[in-house]
């Protein structure tokens, strides 16, 4: 290039021009033009520094504005020239062209270097994610704030930075000065367009990058192995909380040893040893009472181990006035979700209004959004789904829908849960899928996982029992190869316990119920034990074993008093009418159910009144109350709540030998959204020998005798004997 310069001086020459000459035969970007340039600039600086000779020429190109002297052999260099001085100046400027050449051939392969370095970081940095926070009060440079702004938010994982960056632009600067400065001042490049990775279970190391120190994270990563990775990272961090205007960041302690405790805790949550992350935030917090963030670290692990109760007593410890907004943010919030997980809906909403006023203290867009989104959550649960959509509906202002692929997920799951509990089978279903496929594309394991148990749960509501079993086996792997994924695992559980139950799979559903009883020995959870229990209730009560069946109901209905969930109180409500009505009562009352058809129009206890009324005799008023539940349950695409109230429509409508028209309609609906065989195939037989057709009769109890798994019992078996005997003779002359 310096070359071509000295043979073309005072000349506007064109990037076109230089990749023809400079670079012949190859194939090079403008990009890389440019940086050439820029690089031949600095390095004309440096010996020349009291003038550019290098200068642009907007849009057309550049111009080398020094002297050149030409020399030819044919001159006569004795007429007023020294001849040794002219040898010595030329000599000179090729030994100044041969050190231009070599330092531009080393840069050349430095940024290669970097480059393989930087295509190699998410396969050395496996496991580990360093994320920046600070605070806004903080004094920081410019170019450090840009960064911090960028990263603060987890959301931004796996997502570009530099959409991060042009959203966070500080103090007036746009994108690209700040982006530029950071290429020319911190040798940021790469680091801008690197993708931060992340562990699924939220490793945080609070690391702080200085200006003087920036090479410092390259050398790190040169590591093989999250375990050494970590050390060095360990030992990093530590050095930068110690050193300047780094040492007075807030949350976080000045004791090296319950530092080096919290670190270890990152470790062991890397290798999959929640035990032992436990008692290393444990020591940490007893060694600085004050260390905010490892409390805060140290009530997420108690969380994900469902010991809710002793986390909220961790989250209480935190002094909030003295804590940063980001971390009151964090505590608060993990307040409100422990008050959820309690079943304290009241507490958890208020807690959670308080969390979003500080998200909006933060001025972090994606901060509003996951605050906003938890509050729908909560929304969604109080039966609440205009509140709860308009949470959501704001929160999508926040969200760039092209890259914040792990916020759009809880947006989804959100809407998921709005449908779900209005028992809108059609919208939940197709929600859940979008949640699960946002997950996946932000290659968040965990929320991925979230995601399927919940599209798992919208299967069964929507009758595809063996996709939804399928989906949770996945889930419950998930879980088993991470253990402290407890809640996840245990949700899938008792989902694929269900559908068991449903095939009258009781051996295998017994299995799965034995493996929850020892999960959840130690549970703080209220509404996931409160399931457990009706499984078992539900798993007794079919086996014949009515005494235990009611024991487990009324621990079950005790627990249930003390949560807010309508839709487990309902369900509970349920059970107890389903086991009245099982062990034959009399006078079933039906004003349990009555309340819930205000907040919940649309819930199975439609079809619990009908059976009600049948019970007690009222039969013209169970059959309307039937067809209405029915029509409601079709039109919202609930085929499971569907297929529970058209089995209990047709035991009622057969057990008085009726065969209209109407009977046969909903035997169709059965056959043709593929209805468990247990007890529609009963049913069907049953019908089929009250219109005199025994023979198709004992071929379908034959059939239900092949799938129905142990649901069939001796009552059946005579019954299939008695349709058979009746065909005979039905044939005989």
């Amino acid at each position: 290039m310096l070359v071509y310069f000295l043979g073309n001086p005072n000349e506007i020459i064109s990037k076109e021009e230089l990749k023809r000459n400079v670079w012949v035969d190859r194939v090079v970007s403008d990009n890389t033009v440019y940086k050439q340039i820029k690089r031949f600039k600095e390095e004309l600086l440096v010996v020349c520094s009291d003038e550019e000779l290098l200068q642009s020429v907007h849009g057309r190109g550049v111009v080398f504005t020094a002297e050149v002297t030409r020399i030819s052999k044919s001159e006569d260099l004795s007429e007023g020239k020294n001849k040794p001085l002219t040898d010595k100046q030329s000599l000179l400027l090729k030994l100044s062209l041969l050190l231009v050449i070599l330092v531009l051939v080393f840069v050349f392969f430095q940024i290669n270097s970097i480059k393989q370095k930087s295509a190699k970081l998410s396969q050395k940095i496996e496991r580990l994610a360093i994320v920046y926070q600070t605070d806004g009060n903080q004094v920081t440079t410019n170019h450090q704030r840009a960064i911090a702004q960028a990263l603060k938010s987890q959301m931004l994982i796996n997502d570009q930075l530099n959409v991060g960056l042009e959203k966070d632009s500080s103090d007036g600067e746009t994108f690209k000065q700040i982006s530029a400065a950071l290429v020319h001042d911190l040798g940021y490049n790469h680091v801008l367009n690197m993708q931060i990775i992340t562990h699924e279970y939220g490793i945080k190391a609070l690391v702080y990058l200085r200006q003087e120190d920036y090479i410092s994270p390259l050398k790190i990563f040169e590591v093989d192995g999250s375990y050494e990775l970590v050390n060095k990272v360990s030992g990093w961090v530590f050095k930068q909380l110690q050193s300047g205007v780094s040492a007075s960041i807030t949350d976080m302690t000045s004791s090296e040893s319950a530092f080096n405790d919290y670190l270890a805790a990152i470790r062991w949550n890397i290798e999959n040893k929640s035990d032992l992350a436990i008692e290393s935030l444990e020591r940490a917090v007893e060694k600085d009472p004050e260390f905010f963030r490892a409390w805060n670290r140290l009530a997420g692990e108690y969380i994900k181990r469902g010991k809710v109760e002793k986390a909220v007593t961790v989250l209480n410890k935190i002094d909030l006035s003295q804590a940063s907004d980001r971390l009151s943010f964090d505590v608060l919030g993990m307040r409100a979700s422990s008050y959820f997980y309690l079943g304290n809906l009241s507490m958890a909403s208020t807690t959670q209004d308080e969390a979003l006023e500080y998200a909006k203290k933060l001025h972090d867009p994606m901060i509003q959004v996951i605050a906003l989104v938890n509050q729908s959550y909560i929304y969604s649960a109080m039966f609440l789904p205009d509140e709860a959509r308009k949470n959501l509906e704001e929160a999508l202002l926040y969200v760039d829908k092209n890259y914040q692929k792990s916020i759009l997920s809880k947006i989804y799951t959100g809407l998921f849960d709005i449908y779900n509990k209005s028992y809108d089978t059609v919208n939940a279903l197709h929600y859940a899928q979008l949640a699960y496929k946002s997950a996946q594309s932000a290659d968040n394991k965990r929320s991925t996982n979230v995601a399927l148990s919940n599209w798992a749960g919208a299967l069964v509501m929507n009758a595809e029992f063996d996709k939804a079993y399928a989906a949770a086996q996945k889930v419950v792997d998930y879980s088993e190869a991470n253990t402290k994924e407890v809640l996840i695992g245990s949700a899938a559980l008792i989902l694929m316990t269900q559908v068991d139950l449903i095939y009258g799979r009781f051996k295998t559903a017994r299995l799965k119920l034995d493996a929850l009883e020892v999960k959840l020995r130690n549970f703080e959870y209220p509404p996931l034990i409160i399931e457990y229990l009706n499984f078992e209730h539900v798993y007794h009560l079919n086996s014949g074993n009515l005494s235990t069946a009611a024991d487990f109901l009324e621990q079950s209905r005790t627990l249930t008093l003390e949560v807010e969930n309508l839709d487990v109180r309902i369900h509970s409500v349920m059970l107890q009418v389903a086991y009245d009505l099982r062990t034959k009562q009399q006078n079933i009352s039906i004003e349990p159910l009555l309340i819930y058809d205000q907040p919940m129009p649309y819930s199975p206890h439609l079809y619990a009144k009908a059976q009600v009324l049948a019970h007690n005799k009222q039969g013209k008023e169970a059959e309307l109350q039937f067809e209405q539940s029915m029509r409601n349950y079709q039109k919202r695409g609930q085929k499971y709540i569907l297929i529970n109230a058209i089995n209990a429509y047709l035991s009622f409508m057969l057990s008085n030998n009726n065969t209209s028209q109407q009977v046969s309609n909903w035997l169709n609906t059965l056959d043709s959204i593929s209805a468990p065989p247990y007890p529609y195939l009963k049913h069907k037989a049953l019908y089929q020998s009250l219109i005199g057709s025994n023979k198709s009769a004992a071929e379908t109890m034959q059939q239900l005798k092949d799938r129905a798994n142990d649901w069939w019992n001796t009552d059946d078996e005579l019954t299939l004997l008695k349709y058979s005997e009746l065909a005979r003779t039905q044939t005989q002359p």
